[in-house]
Parts: structure tokens; sequence; C-alpha cells
């Protein structure tokens, strides 16, 4: 299962146990995606996920209980953000396992990785607690209930049209820049490079 939010340029798809829901092709992508991902980042410490050597039955066994934040740029993937989920008791509990970015488009971009875990998750399994090393207002440790739940999504509702103003505006901004560059004198036109 999977959701996808979209932001400019940017596009953050999250997936909710990839490991059991993934056909085997769309499984190895991912795996070879994040491979991809952690070897051009300086931020990402070594994990067993990230031995190009796995199987796929070992690749199923490690993301079938995971929410998975999957980042791109221009359909490049920059990012991602792994969250293993667990059964204790009365709650499901979400830990942050693994995070890494071989670009950064800003923190924002970020912070949407963690809410759409967070909402996706909830909407998938109710209430949970949360442990991360990720210090937001509304996601920070604890238990994430409706009243929780609704507090992230209106931050995240926030933040993602905050975003979607700015990318609008630097479209704008790149519009007026490629005007400039490319303009007519004499009936023939010259470009600037």
């Amino acid at each position: 299962m999977q959701k996808k939010t979209k932001v400019g340029e940017v596009e953050i798809i999250h997936f909710f146990k990839p490991g059991k829901t993934l056909n085997d092709i769309s499984l190895k992508k991912l795996h070879s995606a994040l491979i991809k991902i952690a070897d051009s980042s300086r931020t990402v410490n070594s994990n067993k996920l990230l031995d190009k050597n796995l199987t796929l039955k070992e690749i199923r066994e490690y993301l079938k209980d995971a929410v998975v934040a999957f980042a791109m740029m221009d359909k490049v993937p920059y990012g991602f953000l792994i969250h293993p989920i667990s059964k204790e008791k009365l709650y499901y509990e979400l830990k942050t396992d693994l995070f890494a970015l071989s670009s950064n488009p800003g923190a924002d971009f970020n912070k949407m990785m963690v809410y759409g875990n967070l909402i996706h998750l909830y909407e998938r399994v109710g209430t949970f607690i949360s442990y991360g090393r990720f210090i937001l207002e509304v996601a920070n440790v604890g238990k994430v209930n409706w009243y929780k739940y609704m507090q992230i999504k209106l931050q995240f509702f926030l933040l993602k049209k905050e975003l979607q103003k700015a990318s609008a505006q630097r479209a704008v901004e790149c519009e007026t820049i490629k005007q400039i560059i490319s303009y007519k004198k004499n009936n023939s036109e010259e470009k600037c490079v």
C-alpha cells in the first residue's frame, strides 16, 4: 500500500509494509534505490538492509513490518526514511531506524517524510506509540492517537501549502529567468547562455 505527496518537483511516496505488499520487481527497484541513496549520503550508518547482496527473501523480511518514505526530486531519488513497526501488547510501536539523504531540498521536505509516515501508519493501524530521533513539535515521542493524528495532519497540510506556495513562486521566477535569457532582437531570436 502506498500514498504519494507531490509538491513542485519533489514527490514523496510512503509505503506501508512494502516487504508484504510490493511485487518482486518493485521491491528490488526500491531496494536498489535505497542503496544508491545511502551510497551517496554521508548521514547513513551501515545497516543490514543496505547490503547489495541481500536476497529478495531477506529484503522482504526486513521491510515486511515497516513504513518507508521514499523521496524524489524531478523523478530522481534523493532520500528515504524507514520506520520499523512492531506490535507490543495493546499498541503498535514505531521507531526511526534508517534515514539518508543524497541531496537536501530543505528541512521542510524532510519533515514531510516524517509526518507522512506517521499519518500513513495511523490510517492503517490506528493508535500507536512513536519513538524517534526526529524532534518535531507534534511528532515527538509519545502515543499517536486521534487527537495527535489530527495535529500531525494539520501540520502536514500547513507545511504542504507553504511549500506549494514557495514552489509556485520558484516556478514563476524560473519562467521569468527563461524569458530574460531568451529574447528577440531584430526579428531573430538570440539566447544568452
